[in-house]
């Protein structure tokens, strides 16, 4: 598994490079619309780390939004930051099984990167899900591997199509507007 700060080292290789600008951007008008909401707390956390990870400045609505939140608080109208945030998981929610999910997700990625960062002429494809989904710390099917790496991108991790073409001389390709789709 490749170390995380090279995979955040790639992130920050390319904060801009091609479609991952109009990626950024495009989650980011998504979050400002959530946001917008009375329950907005995991919009507004989402928005401030797709910031902090591209190294981009906080735009004026989401700090608004961190603000009318904080006086919330401040001011007394709410006991307590789930109630100026909302709840960050619904109620009945079995967190043991979103961290598994959320840890095979992160393997997922760790191991697309791996392959790709191995091999820059390698194709992001079926083939290459199937053979991340087989693996035994992950032993999901290549479709569901694929998925689960859609998703990882789609909130905030390293596109690596993206890191690969910058890599391989700055080829870009812009991805479909919901982060699935082929790469190639």
């Amino acid at each position: 598994m490749p170390d995380l700060l090279d995979i955040e080292a790639a992130q920050r290789s390319i904060p801009h490079a091609g479609g991952l600008a109009a990626a950024v951007d495009a989650q980011l008008e998504q979050l400002r619309r959530a946001c917008e909401a009375p329950d907005c707390g995991l919009a507004m956390m989402e928005a401030i780390h797709l910031c902090g990870i591209h190294q981009l400045l906080v735009p004026m609505w989401l700090c608004e939004c961190l603000g009318r939140c904080r006086m919330l608080v401040v001011d007394a109208h709410v006991a307590t930051w789930d109630a100026a945030l909302g709840r960050p998981w619904p109620k009945g929610t079995k967190l043991a099984s979103v961290r598994c999910r959320m840890r095979v997700k992160k393997r997922i990625h760790h191991e697309v990167f791996s392959l790709i960062k191995a091999d820059l002429s390698r194709s992001i494809n079926r083939i290459l899900f199937d053979e991340v989904g087989e693996l035994a710390c992950i032993a999901v099917s290549g479709s569901k591997a694929e998925r689960l790496y859609y998703e990882s991108v789609k909130e905030g991790s390293l596109n690596v199509a993206a890191w690969r073409d910058a890599a391989r001389g700055g080829v870009q390709r812009t991805a479909a507007p919901d982060g699935i789709g082929s790469t190639d």
